[in-house]
This record gives structure tokens, sequence and C-alpha cells, in this order.
């Protein structure tokens, strides 16, 4: 029998992803009339940083923001049982400068 002990990297991605389109739909960039057009734009580059295993169905606390700097957002996701950085993921689009969070 096969045991899985954690998901599979590329589904950070997808969780990024995601995490992004629910911000944007919920209106969460109004603050910023750049970061609010970029939400809806294709993403043209993506920078994971795989800090920790995510277990599969275990809960996290995902945080998304916009960086001015780098004219990216960054998706943190944090184990919600352990408090635990399990990933850093910035999303960026044409102009956008990603960049690495965790050094």
């Amino acid at each position: 029998m096969l045991k899985i002990r954690h998901i599979n990297n590329t589904k950070y991605t997808t969780i990024a992803e995601e995490a992004l389109s629910i911000a944007a739909y919920k209106n969460a960039f109004n603050y910023h009339p750049i970061a609010s057009a970029n939400a809806n734009l294709p993403i043209t580059t993506i920078h994971v940083e795989y800090i920790d295993q995510i277990k599969p169905f275990e809960d996290l606390e995902i945080a998304v923001w916009y960086h001015e700097i780098v004219k990216a957002f960054i998706i943190r996701m944090k184990i919600k049982s352990s408090g635990v950085i399990a990933s850093y993921v910035t999303i960026g689009h044409e102009g956008s400068k990603p960049m690495s969070w965790s050094l």
C-alpha cells in the first residue's frame, strides 16, 4: 500500500495561483491600483521556495500580498498546527522581478 507522506511539490503552485485568484475576486488589492490590475493578468513567472512539507489534508494559513519593489505577488503558506512556514511563492507578471524570500 502506498503511503502519502506529503503533497506533490507541483501542488504548491496550484495552491498559490488559487489563493491569488480568490484574493483578486474578493477585491483584496483595491488599496493598490497596480496590484489590482496585475492580479488578473496572465502569470509569466512563478518562483517556489519549499521550506517544509505539507501533508495531505493539512490546514494551512495562506497570506497573499503585493510587493511594490519586485512588482509581484507573494503567497505565504503556513501550517496551522505547527505554525511553521511551508513555502513562499512569488507570482509575477510581465515587468515583475521575482526573488527569493527565505534568504
